[in-house]
C-alpha cells in the first residue's frame, strides 16, 4: 500500500503538469490572435491603398485633377500610392503617373495630373 506522502506527492505533480499545459494552450491561444491581427492589418492597408489606386486612376481616365479623401487614408508619390494600417504598409501601382497628397483646409486631396489623351 501506498503512504499518504507519495500520493499527496503525484497528485501535485500532476497538478503542475496540468498548469503547464494550460500555459502553453493559452500562450499559442494569445500568439494565433496577435497573428490574425497582424493579418487583418495587412489586408486593411492592401485593401485602402487598392480603393485610393481605384479612385485616382478614375480620375486620371475621366480628366479631371484631383479626388477628395474621406474615408480613405493613403499617400501618393509618382504613380504608387501607400496606406498604413497598424504597422503594416502596403502599396499599389496606379496608371496615372503623377498622384500626390495635398492638404486643402482640412480636407485631404489626392492630386491626379491627367494625361492628355484623356483630355
Amino acid at each position: 500500500m501506498m503512504e499518504r506522502g507519495q500520493l499527496q506527492l503525484e497528485a501535485m505533480i500532476c497538478f503542475g503538469i496540468f498548469l503547464a499545459l494550460l500555459a502553453v494552450f493559452l500562450g499559442q491561444l494569445n500568439q494565433a490572435e496577435q497573428q490574425a491581427s497582424q493579418a487583418l492589418h495587412a489586408l486593411k492597408a492592401k485593401t485602402q491603398a487598392e480603393l485610393c489606386c481605384f479612385s485616382a486612376d478614375i480620375v486620371y481616365t475621366a480628366g479631371s485633377s484631383s479626388v477628395v479623401q474621406q474615408e480613405m487614408h493613403c499617400t501618393g508619390k509618382g504613380n504608387i500610392v501607400e496606406s498604413h494600417s497598424g504597422k503594416s504598409v502596403k502599396r499599389a501601382a496606379c496608371l496615372a503617373a503623377q498622384i500626390r497628397l495635398v492638404q486643402r483646409g482640412e480636407k485631404s486631396v489626392l492630386e491626379v495630373k491627367a494625361n492628355e489623351h484623356y483630355r
